[in-house]
């Protein structure tokens, strides 16, 4: 089977971040989270898959290695789920769908148990409001059927889906298509770390939710050639690329943006960028 990590979109909602590079990319505890993606998915036994670009597809290129058995689509313009059929021909039978701002354990084997007898299958967990609703009938089936409603769940970012249903993909969000047809999707509930970087507040937090996931003591979020002075303290921080701070300068919970010097200065709660100072 193949993946495809969706990773084409503008990430409105985790400016002004996002206006610096793509959420895909965003370190966490360092690494760009398209690497730590990538790491798992070839961990679990996945090389070959596809990622869609289009918002700074360039900065998306550099963070994957190249000579990979990885192809990139690149959209003119965004068409959401849509881009997923380009999968078709590179695809079997399955193929697994993977939003490129969220991070989880992708319990791969327990959703392929799951694709037997199915077209499908969605990777849900408790319906939080303001995330995309899933609803599902009493026979644990993906569907519309009111008389037959279970509840409600909320979609993950993680799907197996047939080819048969990625060929009928016509809808921005592939649910809505899901929603037309009579296909048998089932779902798997999920109840491990979900993060998702939607947002830069999310993402501040996903950063010290993950380091506590994988054991790490230290206490900021560093990224590569990251420099602070011993006069200098820094708590509860994510410091992006080539960054530094000195001359007894305090910081504290902040997000500091790749390629910023600071001497002397004194934040709490505060976003920096080279240009301009947002609250967090």
């Amino acid at each position: 089977m193949i993946f495809f990590i969706l990773a084409g979109g503008y990430g409105e909602r985790a400016r002004p971040l996002s206006l610096i590079k793509p959420k895909p990319i965003f370190p966490v505890n360092g690494k760009p989270l398209i690497r730590i993606i990538l790491k798992q998915l070839k961990d679990i036994g996945l090389k070959k898959g596809l990622i869609n670009l289009h918002y700074m597809p360039e900065k998306i290129r550099e963070n994957v290695k190249s000579g990979s058995e990885i192809d990139f689509i690149h959209e003119r313009e965004l068409s959401g789920s849509k881009i997923i059929k380009k999968s078709v021909q590179y695809m079997k039978d399955l193929s697994l769908i993977i939003n490129g701002d969220i991070f989880l354990e992708i319990p791969l084997k327990d959703m392929l148990k799951k694709t037997s007898n199915s077209d499908g299958v969605l990777l849900v967990k408790k319906h939080t409001p303001g995330y995309s609703s899933v609803e599902v009938n009493k026979d644990n089936f993906v569907g519309t059927n009111k008389d037959n409603k279970k509840g409600l769940f909320m979609y993950t970012g993680v799907a197996v889906l047939r080819k048969n249903v990625i060929e009928k993909i016509n809808d921005f969000s592939f649910l809505d298509t899901l929603k037309k047809h009579n296909f048998k999707i089932k779902i798997l509930e999920y109840s491990g770390l979900w993060l998702d970087l939607g947002n830069p507040r999310l993402y501040f937090e996903s950063n010290f939710k993950y380091k506590e996931y994988i054991n790490d003591l230290t206490q900021n979020s560093l990224s590569n050639n990251v420099t602070i002075s011993k006069d200098s303290i820094v708590k509860r921080s994510i410091v992006w690329e080539n960054s530094m701070i000195d001359n007894k300068s305090k910081i504290s919970n902040c997000i500091i943006t790749g390629n910023i010097k600071l001497s002397n200065v004194n934040y709490k709660n505060k976003i920096i960028t080279k240009n301009k100072i947002y609250d967090l």
